[in-house]
């Protein structure tokens, strides 16, 4: 494949038409008068940023505050040692601040904007064969299938995957529509992904691992950026973002990006599974003096992608392959809040809702389905004694589903609004300081398809020296049934004989939720300061599987979802890094 690259950081002089462009579409509501339309070149002036101060951590605000602005400007992720490297802040193994990569009580690695940078690579499912333990399989042109340690689909149910807060885990299919997930890297801070269960802080469907994506707050992409790829099979993207401040404690950014993917090319074979992405968004930060902080971002995309599929005709009894262009369009707005109540307290509030519509025209198809969901969050992390650091928090999510019958498909209801009420609990103790650091949670969950869940896990860091971390956990978690499980009765194939007969899974409206229960054990060292070793095993006892059974032993084209398998699967991870020299580092691994 042949790809040409550039970015290119504009001075604030050159950027002011597309300044004032980028104000016009996203920030300017298209109802201006004509008086307000010619002093809008002069507003744009006057909001002109200067030298952006830095806020605190979203997630340790209480911190004091000059302090966190000088580590954050002094962070350049570019320049970091491997030593610095390990000591990346990171939320998602603990859920709270002043975690770091080296001692995480997890398998646990981190994708930088360094080693993004640095990859040339140009999507996300690219991005995680960059991790060990994690299975990237591209399906076609534009589907990936995407799990840690075993069990891959084309949803990667087992995954559960988010974004500043946010999940893009689909709990109608299970999974994440890959295919629609098209971000500005440069905005990107960090990619944290946790392979292993991690129900317990971040609920159902966290059942192999979390994938964390992380933005960079506002005041870090100030100005004006604008970057794109040309390519044979890339075909082209282009990115235009800009950055500016409304006041001294207000940040802002508007982004807007479009990319191209072409078909796949097999021995000369083009099949229809071309791609265009459109997506726009914006984020604002405000961080007021007494140890508040608000954040407010959205985004909305629209695409069309081709597929492949195979349709069912029961009245000639064949299966005829269909090209297709499928329509998806969604979009999000997400709020959150957070507050320093003293030096050992801090809390958050979060609420986004989250919309996507998916389309697929061809006259033999004629398929729809359409999902919002409503999600609010709540978070508490409270030091007492120096000893015991907890965190507990209490959530509610709305999930309305409508979706259209297909000549493969049958939705019973057609439409559903389901509800899930949960609340967590975590203390992490340090047993002897500096050394021994033991965790243990809960999560509780009462949901309307399987009922109520609960997710228990207990960790325990040992650190015997600053240079080896030692950890093992062990942690239930489950994978709840999505609404193709319990409510859709699909035509898996047409057989020719006898006629009007085909292969069919019904829904299961008494489907439970599957169950593991994970064992893992691993080891951290830093050899030197240039190398380094993470080691680590599993062993996960399954029980409850999806499985698709008969429903008649004297019909055997006729299966219906169940849950009657169990099994297990183990496994040892091995990744090295090993900083050569400054601008070159080599990070061979061995997945389980």
């Amino acid at each position: 494949m042949r790809k040409l690259s550039f970015s290119w950081q504009m001075t604030k002089k050159d950027s002011q038409l597309i300044v004032i462009f980028m104000v016009i579409i996203f920030i300017i509501p298209g109802n201006l008068s004509a008086e307000e339309a010619k002093v809008l070149p002069q507003v744009i002036q006057d909001k002109k940023h200067s030298d952006p101060i830095t806020q605190p951590p979203e997630s340790n605000i209480a911190e004091n505050r000059t302090s966190s602005k000088k580590e954050s400007q002094d962070l350049d992720v570019f320049a970091l040692s491997l030593e610095e490297l390990m000591s990346i802040e990171v939320i998602s193994a603990t859920r709270t601040p002043g975690q770091d990569v080296f001692s995480s009580p997890a398998a646990i690695y981190v994708i930088t904007p360094e080693d993004i940078s640095r990859s040339g690579l140009l999507s996300l499912p690219e991005l995680m064969r960059m991790v060990p333990g994690v299975h990237v399989g591209q399906i076609d042109g534009n589907k990936w299938a995407i799990t840690a340690r075993g069990l891959n689909d084309r949803f990667g149910r087992m995954m559960l995957v988010q974004t500043d807060g946010r999940t893009i885990y689909s709990p109608e299919f299970s999974g994440v529509y890959w295919e629609a997930q098209d971000m500005v890297f440069q905005d990107l801070e960090r990619i944290e992904v946790i392979r292993g269960p991690g129900g317990t802080l971040w609920g159902a469907n966290a059942v192999h691992g979390i994938i964390n994506i992380v933005s960079k707050p506002a005041h870090e992409t100030q100005g004006t950026l604008v970057s794109g790829n040309l390519g044979t099979e890339e075909r082209g993207s282009g990115t235009v973002r800009y950055g500016g401040k409304l006041d001294s404690d207000t940040f802002f950014r508007v982004h807007a990006k479009h990319t191209e993917r072409d078909k796949t090319d097999t021995y000369g074979t083009k099949y229809d599974d071309d791609t265009e992405l459109s997506s726009c968004g914006f984020r604002i930060d405000h961080d007021s003096p007494n140890n508040q902080m608000v954040t407010l971002q959205g985004d909305y995309y629209n695409s069309s992608y081709g597929s492949i599929q195979k349709s069912a005709d029961l009245a000639t009894g064949t299966n005829p392959i269909l090209s297709t262009d499928v329509e998806m369009e969604g979009g999000n707005v997400l709020g959150r809040w957070c507050r320093g109540v003293s030096e050992i307290s801090d809390m958050q509030l979060q609420m986004y809702y989250d919309w996507n519509v998916q389309e697929d025209p061809h006259p033999a198809i004629k398929g729809y389905n359409r999902t919002g969901i409503f999600d609010l969050d709540f978070q508490h992390n409270l030091t007492l004694n120096n000893r015991h650091k907890i965190v507990w928090g209490i959530g509610y999510r709305m999930v309305r589903g409508h979706f259209r019958d297909t000549p493969k498909t049958t939705f019973d209801p057609s439409s559903r609004s389901d509800d899930t009420y949960s609340g967590f609990i975590q203390d992490s103790i340090t047993l002897i300081p500096d050394c021994l650091e033991f965790f243990i949670g809960t999560k509780l969950e009462d949901n309307d398809y399987t009922g109520f869940e609960y997710q228990p896990n207990a960790r325990l860091v040992w650190t015997p020296t600053n240079k080896h971390v030692f950890w093992s956990s062990i942690a239930r978690s489950v994978r709840v049934p999505n609404y193709i499980n319990k409510y859709l009765d699909f035509i898996v194939t047409v057989l020719p004989v006898p006629s009007d007969s085909a292969v069919r899974i019904l829904g299961n409206r008494d489907m439970d939720a599957e169950e593991i229960l994970a064992y893992e054990l691993g080891y951290r060292v830093q050899l030197t300061k240039q190398l380094s070793l993470d080691i680590a095993t599993f062993f996960n006892e399954y029980d409850n599987a999806q499985s698709a059974s008969l429903v008649n032993p004297n019909d055997p084209l006729t299966l219906r979802w169940n849950n009657d398998q169990e099994g297990e699967s183990k496994g040892v991870e091995l990744s090295v890094n090993w900083q050569v020299v400054d601008q070159w580092r080599l990070s061979p691994a061995i997945p389980g």
